[in-house]
């Protein structure tokens, strides 16, 4: 359907789709251990789609993933309902550059092995649906979203250098997503709705679209929240769907 084919029928998904504790304690997995553990993500990922037949499975199950693979502390409390946190900003410099080794980082393997596991246990039955974040959350996750808002009014030349290295972060990760045996990947930047409509265009958009163009699959776009302001230009970034809403539990 993404690719704009008729496939006869609309597909019931809920592309974001994290589990409920309900269907924890229906397959004896929880959280924290399925952030941490591939198998076990794998496990509740699947859960999802046999308990409450979403017809999509969904990892990973939080939002910091990239941030820890770029040197952030995250801060792991204990509980069925816990997810994973950053200190917004705390994570030291920014990097100037990334290379691949990034992807050996933090949870990244977790996840990636994850999605092997989930394209072995569901062959084509199921769409495997993958997340990777947008770069402007990355980057705000990494430097404090205050910066970023401050680096877009008074020193655009970092601003760009930060997003520019974010976006490619992003890029490696989702296309190694992909190989990984996702059918498609959702990438979300909730924290654009912040931005006003020129900061979206000359900073964001572009970047949507090199990030679209790299990527030769069709992806989806998550973005909570009013984005009124940017949504006529949306058309626009290369991505085959947009997802928006006001509120986002659990992430």
């Amino acid at each position: 359907m993404l690719a704009g084919e008729d496939v006869g029928a609309f597909p019931s998904i809920i592309p974001i789709n994290p589990p409920v504790v309900a269907v924890m304690k229906e397959c004896g997995v929880f959280w924290p251990g399925a952030h941490r553990d591939a198998r076990l993500m794998a496990e509740l990922a699947a859960a999802c789609q046999e308990t409450l037949r979403f017809n999509a499975v969904n990892v990973p199950f939080d939002m910091t993933v990239e941030a820890e693979a770029l040197g952030c502390k995250i801060l792991w409390k204990e509980g069925r309902g816990a997810t994973p946190q950053i200190r917004e900003g705390q994570c030291g410099e920014s990097p100037l550059d990334v290379d691949e080794m990034v992807l050996e980082q933090g949870r990244i393997p977790t996840v990636l092995r994850a999605i092997s596991l989930l394209r072995k246990r569901f062959d084509d039955s199921v769409p495997v649906i993958s997340f990777f974040e947008g770069p402007f959350t990355l980057a705000g996750l990494v430097t404090g979203v205050n910066s970023m808002y401050k680096y877009l009014l008074k020193d655009p030349g970092r601003a760009r250098e930060v997003l520019n290295v974010m976006a490619r972060v992003v890029t490696l990760y989702a296309t190694h997503q992909l190989s990984a045996g996702a059918d498609t990947a959702i990438m979300l930047d909730p924290n654009v709705m912040g931005l006003t409509e020129k900061q979206f265009t000359e900073f964001v958009l572009p970047l949507y679209g090199e990030i679209t163009a790299a990527i030769d699959r069709p992806l989806i776009l998550h973005i909570c929240g009013d984005v009124n302001s940017i949504l006529h230009s949306l058309p626009h970034s290369g991505f085959a769907a947009w997802q928006f809403g006001r509120h986002w539990a659990h992430i």
